[in-house]
């Protein structure tokens, strides 16, 4: 983190010469091969329409009036092809990368910020593909610490293989509440909590440890996009954040009801994906 002196001296140089205008990345869209370099691709009528999307988006970026934070240009990231990742990165990081709480003392245009997020989307996406309604909460699994199985479940989504996942659940800092992370205890206790998982979620646990979580990043990422270009099209400014946003406070009910609107326009519906899966942080809180 930069000292409040380096911020005060470097504002003052900031300040003294020609106005600062946000740099346009040479690039918006990157497609990443499996060791994560970007590669080439051919131009068609969907990377078009992507980068169009892209550079509106980053047009009303560019205008923001930010505190507590360095603005940034967006790209799209997919990887190995265009059905898989998708989401917008923020160049640098920026707001992106920074602790929640720090995040939350971010101001736009000298107005405090409110930080909604879709709570559950990738189980709820799931639930809706095989036609079933997600339980009332997700991450609610008996005999196990809430925190632990919505790192659990999110795990398995993500996961390539099973192994991956039981290591990566077993190795997770919400572990310690059951087993010293790492541990052979944890380890087992893993491989129950994996079982568990999948006996309450049975309707979707063909998904798990499949790598379906890219494919569901390419859905969220599409929704965030379709958020940010209706908030541009109401003249209210936002940052995104994979699969939440930063508006002004006072903008907050406004986001609310655009991301509602994106989550029904995709079928997730009242029974599918109530309102409660829309979650406000506010600094404080």
């Amino acid at each position: 983190m930069a000292t409040p002196e380096l911020v005060m001296r470097t504002t003052q140089i900031i300040a003294a010469g020609a106005p600062l205008v946000l740099a346009k990345p040479p690039e918006v869209i990157i497609l990443r091969g499996a060791d994560r370099m970007a590669i080439d691709y051919a131009e068609t009528r969907f990377t078009r329409k992507v980068r169009d999307e892209m550079e509106k988006i980053n047009d009303s970026i560019s205008s923001i009036q930010l505190e507590g934070c360095a603005n940034a240009s967006l790209r799209r990231i997919f990887n190995v092809n265009f059905t898989r990742g998708g989401r917008m990165y923020a160049d640098g990081g920026a707001w992106q990368t920074m602790p929640k709480l720090d995040r939350l003392k971010i101001r736009i245009a000298n107005e405090p910020v409110v930080e909604v997020d879709y709570s559950t989307l990738h189980p709820a996406l799931l639930y809706a593909e095989v036609g079933k309604y997600a339980p009332a909460d997700t991450y609610l699994i008996d005999g196990w610490p809430r925190k632990l199985t919505k790192v659990a479940l999110n795990t398995l989504i993500n996961a390539p293989n099973i192994h991956s996942a039981r290591l990566a659940i077993a190795n997770s800092e919400p572990m310690e509440e059951i087993a010293q992370p790492g541990s052979q205890e944890a380890i087992r206790a893993a491989s129950k909590l994996i079982h568990a998982i999948k006996k309450v979620h049975r309707p979707i646990a063909q998904f798990f440890h499949s790598g379906k979580g890219l494919e569901l990043q390419r859905r969220d990422s599409d929704m965030a996009v379709k958020v940010m270009l209706l908030l541009r099209m109401a003249k209210i400014d936002v940052l995104p954040i994979h699969d939440s946003f930063l508006v002004p406070a006072s903008k907050a009910d406004a986001l609310e009801e655009m991301m509602w609107e994106v989550a029904c326009d995709i079928g997730l519906d009242e029974q599918k994906f109530g309102r409660h899966s829309l979650q406000q942080l506010r600094a404080g809180l």
